[in-house]
C-alpha cells in the first residue's frame, strides 16, 4: 500500500510475499515488511523501492529481538542499509539465517551495522518521524 502526504510518500509492506508488479514510486519511509523478514523485505525488492527511511518493527525496547521468529533477518537489515546509502554510526542485532529459526542459538544473533536512517523498535522503543512536509524526516 502506497499513501501519499502531498509531496511524501510512504509504502507499508505487511506480510505480502510477493515484490509489487508494474512501477512503484520511491517512497519517502518505508515500514519494512513482515518484522523485517527476507520473505516480506528481500534485496530485490528493497533494491527497487529505494526508501529515504525505514522502520523495522521486530521487538519491543529492552527485550530485544522477535526471538521467536527470528525477526529481523540480517539480509534484510543489510539490504536496507544499502539502498540508505550505507552503514552509519549504529547496529542492529538480527538473525543471520545460517541455520533455521527453530534451529537458531544466540550464535546466530549478529550485529548488523545500519544506516542512520533506519529505526528499529527493539533498538530504539516507539518510532515516531516528523516531517515538515519537505521530504526529509526526524525522530521524535
Amino acid at each position: 500500500m502506497q499513501t501519499w502526504l502531498g509531496p511524501l510518500q510512504r509504502l507499508r509492506r505487511g506480510k505480502a510475499r510477493h515484490h509489487p508488479r508494474g512501477q512503484v514510486d520511491p517512497p519517502s519511509d518505508l515500514q519494512v515488511g513482515h518484522h523485517g523478514s527476507d520473505t516480506s523485505s528481500g534485496p530485490t525488492f528493497i533494491a527497487k523501492v529505494q526508501p529515504k527511511y525505514a522502520v523495522i518493527s521486530a521487538g519491543k525496547e529492552n527485550e530485544g529481538m522477535n526471538k521467536t521468529y527470528c525477526h529481523p533477518r540480517a539480509s534484510t537489515v543489510q539490504a536496507v542499509t544499502e539502498a540508505l546509502g550505507g552503514p552509519g554510526a549504529k547496529s542492529i542485532q538480527a538473525f543471520d539465517a545460517k541455520v533455521t529459526c527453530a534451529k537458531g542459538t544466540s550464535a546466530d544473533w549478529i550485529d548488523v551495522p545500519a544506516n542512520d536512517h533506519l529505526w528499529a523498535t527493539e533498538r530504539d522503543g516507539d518510532v515516531v518521524l516528523t516531517t515538515t512536509g519537505d521530504g526529509t524526516f526526524s525522530r521524535q
